[in-house]
């Protein structure tokens, strides 16, 4: 899960495309999520709305709750689309 990938694909499902070309610059990939803390979102990546650094939080939070498993997180998002999503996601 490169740079790209987050900022084409996951930043998009996360509503936060503002940010596309700021990771782009600062290569941000799946691997640096979980190391980048409040003052890196606020200075580094301009991320200053705290709403949006949540909405950020809980996004990284799925992909580990998922072990990054990219082609289940597809699937349960194309079953959020359709409406066929029988699974429950409890987040702590």
């Amino acid at each position: 899960m490169g740079t790209e990938w987050v900022c084409s694909e996951w930043l998009v499902s996360l509503g936060l495309n503002q940010y596309q070309k700021t990771f782009r610059h600062c290569l941000v990939d799946a691997r640096m999520l979980e190391h980048l803390s409040k003052k890196d979102l606020r200075g580094l990546l301009k991320m200053v709305d705290s709403s949006h650094r949540n909405s950020l939080r809980y996004g990284m939070h799925l992909l580990k709750h998922f072990d990054y498993d990219l082609m289940e997180i597809k699937r349960l998002q194309e079953e959020s689309k359709e409406g066929t999503s029988s699974r429950n996601i409890k987040i702590r």
